[in-house]
């Protein structure tokens, strides 16, 4: 199998000849007309590995032609050769600075053209596999901080203070892939778990019998440890009112019941620390 895919056209026939007498142990070789639609066909069914153009008289239509087939070899990333004399390529240069990505003056021999092609080629064969490695560098250690931030995540802890047992169960179970939760139906039950442990973040229901929210949280905001522990509220009563009396303890955030597993995700993660 050769190792390169070649498309040649232009009008200087004898280099076209060259590449099938000489270069066919290296390169599969296909001509194509100078007709836009030839080239665009060809650029995008044989997907050539590099596009030669063989300069001899061309015209200004011809010229029209490459600068009209240019979005195509770009589309395909296909370098772009010509072959022919000084002037000939000094005309097609001038015309298209940017298309060309080495120029072959003659007289030359194949050889070196050919030489030439595959020396640019492999360039960019160990361009591309060096941006891939890049890549998959990259994606791997995107893979990798995903992991310690998921790991990191999960060792962070989150007490959820609620007189209702359905909500504490709805919350751990929307939290359970994240975080270590743990649960207290009252105030009383939550001073004993913070006596000895300390959360990240407390979810803290501010309707609760006997001691409320405002209560619960100015006892745990007085405790050893506790002044910087942020405190969300969970709410069930949309009132402007109530919401400024919950609003008035400065806690990091509130949300409304019944919660939403992305909204209070966002809200934790912001307020971790």
């Amino acid at each position: 199998m050769k190792d390169h895919k070649i498309l040649v056209t232009g009008r200087l026939k004898a280099s076209i000849d060259d590449f099938f007498y000489h270069t066919t142990d290296d390169f599969e070789i296909l001509s194509t007309s100078l007709r836009t639609d030839d080239i665009i066909n060809h650029l995008n069914v044989f997907k050539p590995d590099a596009f030669v153009i063989c300069l001899g008289g061309e015209t200004t239509d011809d010229l029209n032609l490459f600068v009209n087939i240019r979005p195509d070899v770009e589309k395909n990333e296909t370098p772009v050769f010509i072959i022919g004399s000084a002037d000939a390529c000094a005309v097609f240069l001038d015309a298209l600075p940017f298309f060309v990505r080495e120029s072959f003056v003659k007289p030359i021999a194949i050889e070196k053209v050919r030489d030439g092609i595959i020396r640019v080629l492999n360039s960019i064969r160990i361009e591309k596999e060096q941006e891939e490695a890049k890549k998959e560098e990259e994606r791997k250690k995107q893979e990798e901080e995903q992991k310690q931030a998921e790991e990191y995540a999960s060792h962070r802890h989150i007490l959820v203070i609620d007189d209702d047992p359905l909500m504490l169960r709805v919350v751990k179970e929307q939290l359970r892939d994240i975080y270590d939760v743990a649960a207290a139906v009252n105030g009383r039950i939550a001073y004993k778990f913070l006596a000895s442990r300390k959360p990240d973040l407390i979810l803290l229901d501010y309707e609760m019998p006997i001691e409320n929210g405002k209560v619960v949280f100015e006892k745990i905001r007085q405790m050893n440890g506790m002044e910087e522990v942020p405190i969300i509220f969970l709410t069930g009563v949309n009132d402007s009112e109530r919401i400024k009396d919950v609003l008035a303890l400065n806690p990091q955030g509130y949300l409304l019941k019944p919660i939403e597993r992305n909204s209070l995700i966002e809200v934790i993660n912001k307020n971790l620390k």
